[in-house]
């Protein structure tokens, strides 16, 4: 890899306005590591996992395409920030993705990935205690024997 393409790729990386990092997979980090240790530079990478709000461009029909509406450290951050923030309204979809934070190159001191990462406020982690601990009551549940019809019928009372 050329100087000037390790010059794009740090500009890519660690964009001065922090809305551009990069877009993709752990597989798309890793081939940024690979690219980096073959030139000898010596790179340190934190991986963790973010939650990410996903929508279209085009919000009455849908046939824009789909793009990230929020970065967030919590699953409850996420869902609130794309409450009917997508298609007619509806919810934006939630998913787990990966972040990194690289150093030992260039200062970014940033988690990285599409977008800046959004930290939750303390009604987010609320929250996500509460969906948490929902979860694992639903989970034990269906362990000890409940089937979703009966856990549905249970919710209706």
């Amino acid at each position: 890899m050329s100087k000037e393409a390790l010059e794009a790729l740090k500009a890519v990386l660690c964009d001065p306005e922090g809305e551009v990092s990069i877009q993709g997979s752990k597989e798309d980090c890793l081939i940024i590591k690979q690219s980096l240790k073959e030139i000898g530079e010596r790179l340190e990478a934190e991986e963790k996992d973010v939650w990410v709000a996903w929508t279209n461009s085009d919000l009455t029909e849908g046939r824009g395409h789909i793009k990230v509406l929020a970065v967030c450290e919590m699953q409850a951050t996420a869902k609130r920030l794309g409450a009917g923030k997508s298609v007619q309204g509806t919810d934006c979809n939630v998913t787990c993705e990966t972040a990194v934070m690289l150093s030992g190159i260039w200062p970014c001191g940033e988690w990285r990935y599409p977008a800046t990462v959004i930290p939750p406020t303390k009604e987010d982690e609320a929250r996500q205690k509460k969906e948490d601990a929902r979860d694992a009551a639903l989970s034990k549940a269906i362990d000890l024997g409940l089937s979703a019809q009966d856990i549905f019928d249970m919710q209706q009372v």
